[in-house]
């Protein structure tokens, strides 16, 4: 139907379901056959409720709401190809001019010529140092381990995936530089062990639902680092974050640390993730007033390592912030529990719009007054009781008849201390 350029001026909505499974060319062709007369149009791209987009697909569905302007597909095309990557369209096979180098390195080098005539690449420089100097001390302390947690691996409304197998690899082509190449090999033991600690916890765990075996960015970009540093070969864990909630993640984290004291492994816990993504008006997803103090929130956090902070933050800010590391950094606060701990913040920067922050925190200790899942608890009680204590009559009357239906199946008996208005008619 696209294809024969379907033409009904008069139309003028577009619903479309699971939008999020359909290429960017797609989105847009379809998306064409509304608007093509005066009349205004509207177009409502859906997906289902509940799914975590994978990071490709959610890309797409912002570029198909950014450029809705007349004109915009060379826009649409020129985002696709940053999306997908080039692909081997000028390679070796099919460009003689740019035979010696390949549009992906092309591109790449192009870029650092721009970035470095600009000066962009020092506006950066403490991040890159401040990686740099954690994965020295990460290597210093030559772990049998690593725990990586990502925003860019499977990830689950209801469930942490923890990453199969003997090992895997991945490349950088989504940011035209396939020729760089991670590889990791799994501790798969102690990923059975966490996966075994958290099924007689009941925490929803394991190894179901793999939908991308290779290393995604955010595992491979500490990797990079790290392992030109280690003194050692080192063994991975990589795990996938989840829609739960704070007090889910820190759980896992304690596990984590469980698992290590249990196999006795020298272990290194990386939660990979970035800040705001929405610090600058010129950035790639804009300026949300909520961007700085987000950032502001959590680097006070992570200097102080108030973890209780961290895991009450609000979690409207959050989402306005668009950020994507705050579910990494509380299965670390899990994995320092009842630990005192010194905190170091190295840096902090947005300058590309992007909040990276880059903090090292060093155990020293037992220290049973930082048991912070505890707290957690003790504080979401008290707010409970606080709303509570507002309820009327009727608010409270409709909660407990639900809660009491949830926990035993039965009806509520009816309170004594029930309004007259309540007892003198039904509903």
């Amino acid at each position: 139907i696209i294809e024969t350029g379907i033409d009904i001026p008069n139309v003028n909505t577009l619903i479309m379901e699971d939008a999020d499974r359909l290429g960017l060319a797609q989105l847009h062709q379809i998306r064409g056959r509304i608007g093509r007369s005066t009349r205004r149009a509207y177009a409502y791209l859906t997906y289902r409720q509940g799914k975590i987009l994978q990071e490709t697909a959610a890309k797409r569905l912002a570029a198909i709401r950014e450029y809705v302007e007349f004109g915009s597909g060379f826009k649409i095309a020129m985002r696709d190809l940053e999306i997908r990557g080039a692909g081997n369209l000028l390679g070796p096979e099919q460009s003689g001019y740019l035979m010696s180098v390949g549009y992906d390195l092309y591109l790449k080098l192009l870029e650092e010529a721009v970035l470095e005539e600009r000066g962009e690449e020092k506006k950066i420089a403490k991040t890159a140092a401040a990686y740099r100097e954690v994965m020295r001390r990460a290597a210093d302390l030559e772990p049998d381990t690593v725990v990586i947690t990502s925003p860019h691996a499977t990830m689950y409304s209801d469930y942490f995936h923890i990453s199969p197998g003997k090992s895997a690899r991945g490349d950088f082509s989504a940011f035209r530089c396939p020729e760089v190449e991670i590889e990791a090999e799994y501790d798969a033991a102690f990923s059975k062990a966490l996966a075994d600690a958290c099924a007689e916890e009941d925490l929803p765990a394991g190894f179901l639902g793999e939908r991308e075996p290779a290393l995604d960015h955010g595992t491979m970009i500490p990797l990079y680092f790290l392992q030109p540093a280690l003194k050692k070969p080192v063994k991975v864990v990589r795990i996938g974050l989840s829609g739960l909630s704070a007090d889910v993640h820190y759980r896992l984290g304690r596990l984590i640390q469980d698992t290590a004291e249990k196999l006795g492994r020298r272990t290194v816990f990386i939660a990979s993730g970035d800040l705001s993504h929405k610090l600058k008006e010129d950035g790639p997803y804009g300026f949300v007033k909520e961007g700085p103090v987000f950032d502001e929130a959590v680097t006070e956090d992570l200097s102080k390592a108030d973890f209780l902070s961290l895991l009450t933050i609000s979690p409207d800010l959050a989402e306005c912030a668009a950020e994507c590391g705050l579910r990494s950094f509380w299965i670390m606060a899990g994995a320092l529990d009842c630990q005192r701990v010194h905190a170091e913040l190295l840096s902090h920067e947005g300058t590309f719009g992007v909040g990276y922050g880059v903090a090292y925190f060093t155990p020293e200790g037992e220290d049973d007054a930082r048991d912070i899942g505890r707290q957690l608890i003790d504080a979401e009680t008290q707010a409970i009781a606080k709303v509570r204590e507002q309820e009327d009559a009727y608010v409270r009357l409709a909660r407990e008849s639900l809660e009491t239906f949830a926990r035993s199946h039965t009806m509520l008996p009816v309170p004594k201390d029930l309004p007259e208005d309540l007892q003198d008619r039904r509903a």
